[in-house]
């Protein structure tokens, strides 16, 4: 192919994908500085509407995600740390526990770590 065809099916190209399609919905860098701040009121507005129950929930929730993503540094600086044999020895566990699941559980368990993985 020529480059003025490459220039064209560039051009077409560009022509059909909708200007917002790249720019994910509620991404603060695409907002104006009035939609950030009548977002940042919204969010103001709810958290206010809460009890304080419901806030110490979100707050726990947010302590326990905080903890959770120290701790996947410190099972990894571990992981690191085990020989090759370890770390096989380990993975040949984890395998005969997974096949020793039923069907169910099986699929379960795939369908948690794809959400987990989102």
């Amino acid at each position: 192919m020529t480059l003025k065809s490459w220039l064209l099916i560039g051009a077409l190209s560009a022509t059909l994908i909708p200007a917002g399609y790249s720019q994910a919905a509620g991404d603060r860098q695409s907002m104006s500085q009035e939609e950030r701040q009548a977002s940042k009121e919204q969010r103001k507005q709810q958290w206010d509407s809460l009890s304080q129950e419901e806030k110490q929930a979100k707050r726990a929730q947010r302590q326990t995600r905080k903890e959770g993503m120290a701790n996947r540094g410190e099972r990894k600086a571990d992981w690191d740390s085990l020989s090759d044999q370890e770390k096989q020895a380990k993975k040949e566990q984890r395998r005969e526990k997974f096949n020793s699941m039923s069907e169910e559980d099986k699929l379960a368990f795939k369908e948690k770590r794809q959400n987990k993985n989102r």
